[in-house]
């Protein structure tokens, strides 16, 4: 069988033993490999997903379902896959999976997005530059920014707009400033006869959804509200917020501390 993006991660290992933590009926899984490696694992192993732990793990079973994952950035590419597992239930998904609901339903919403022109432009040689489209915009000469030029305001020199800046200039021209993009908001509503006992452990965390986490690229926890009814029932509401990517330095177990304590560097 090919391998999968797990299959290329490795247990963090300290003195011969895999990086677990134990937090009552949940178990800290920790692997290591490349970033690239690390994000599409995370994607493979949603909410509710069984998960077979790494050789020498102490569960007191050979699968686990997942209650959520958090990638953590590392030096020189790599990346932690955090897997906090929880026992295997008849459920299947979502975070909390040791105690049963009465009953479960899910829904998903997308959010309409507009954003700027300068937002397709990136750092690499190949990628729409903003600097050289700012200096296009600003170029008073009609003949040179109709064709695509401007004078470079330190030099003076005359410079031509790259491909990639000029499709993105040629829309200017026509006096389109935005696109739209979708992003999807996924909840899970459930009904308990009692409180749950792990409500807000997710939050925060880089986790997907069980049910349509092929809609994002990335996912955060950003929601798990808890009421009771009249009659005395429990209702959970659970959010993950769908994006292209979450900066690792600010999202997740590894995230920058305010003040200016804990967390490292190298954000998406």
């Amino acid at each position: 069988m090919p391998e999968t993006a797990l299959d290329l991660l490795h247990p963090v290992v300290d003195d011969g033993a895999i990086a677990a933590g134990q937090n009552g009926q949940t178990v800290v899984y920790v692997l290591e490999g490349l970033y690239a490696h690390a994000a599409a694992a995370q994607l493979a192993l949603p909410a509710g997903a069984l998960y077979s732990p790494p050789s020498g793990s102490t569960t007191p079973s050979p699968d686990c379902r997942v209650v959520s994952t958090d990638l953590q950035r590392k030096p020189a590419g790599y990346a932690h896959l955090r897997i906090t597992c929880g026992p295997v239930t008849g459920d299947g998904g979502g975070a909390g999976g040791e105690k049963e609901p009465l009953s479960s339903y899910w829904e998903v919403r997308f959010t309409r997005v507009e954003k700027p022109l300068e937002a397709l432009c990136g750092p690499s040689a190949g990628d729409p530059n903003v600097h050289e489209l700012k200096y296009w915009q600003a170029e008073t000469d009609p003949d040179l920014w109709d064709a695509f030029k401007y004078k470079d305001p330190k030099t003076k020199e005359e410079k031509t707009l790259s491909e990639a800046s000029k499709t993105i200039a040629e829309k200017m021209k026509k006096g389109t400033t935005s696109y739209l993009r979708f992003v999807p908001t996924v909840t899970r509503t459930r009904i308990y006869d009692s409180p749950p006992g792990d409500i807000g452990s997710a939050l925060g965390s880089m986790s997907a959804p069980s049910k349509f986490a092929s809609t994002a690229k990335a996912w955060l926890v950003t929601g798990d509200d808890l009421t009771q009814d009249a009659g005395g029932k429990w209702t959970r509401v659970t959010a993950w917020q769908g994006a292209e990517a979450w900066d690792p330095d600010l999202y997740g177990t590894n995230a920058m501390k305010e003040g200016g304590s804990g967390g490292t560097g190298g954000g998406q």
